[in-house]
């Protein structure tokens, strides 16, 4: 448990990459790297290669401010349904008639393009159903 007044430490992601480079390609220990860059924690490359090997190089990149956002870069739920540009007039037609059923397809129908949590928030249902 924090203490008050404590405060942590953060590191970029690039720093935990280039971490992650020098241990997995220059095969550096973990005390060296630790004292290259500076880490002033002892075990903290040593979870940042585990979260790797877990979870891959994405997992590095800062997410905090737009967990709802579209994660390929295009419009958003909202706009897409509004202008039915979405790709598929059933889907309007859905959410026109079907009630929460409807909006259930709706979030079936895009779940690799938006996060289920936007959409749900967006659709206004809850996302157990």
């Amino acid at each position: 448990m924090a203490k008050k007044g404590q405060t942590y430490k953060h590191y970029p992601g690039s720093l935990k990459r280039e971490a992650i480079r020098l241990r997995v390609e220059e095969n550096w220990t973990y005390r060296a790297i630790k004292k290259q860059l500076g880490i002033y924690e002892a075990n903290r490359v040593k979870t940042w290669m585990a979260t790797y090997r877990k979870k891959g190089d994405r997992v590095f990149e800062d997410r905090r401010g737009a967990p709802s956002s579209p994660r390929d870069g295009t419009k958003s739920l909202c706009e897409a349904i509004r202008n039915r540009e979405c790709g598929a007039k059933k889907v309007v037609g859905d959410l026109e008639s079907g009630g929460v059923w409807g909006k259930r397809l709706v979030v079936e129908s895009f779940v690799g393009t938006y996060t289920i949590k936007g959409m749900c928030t967006f659709l206004a249902v809850s996302r157990s159903g």
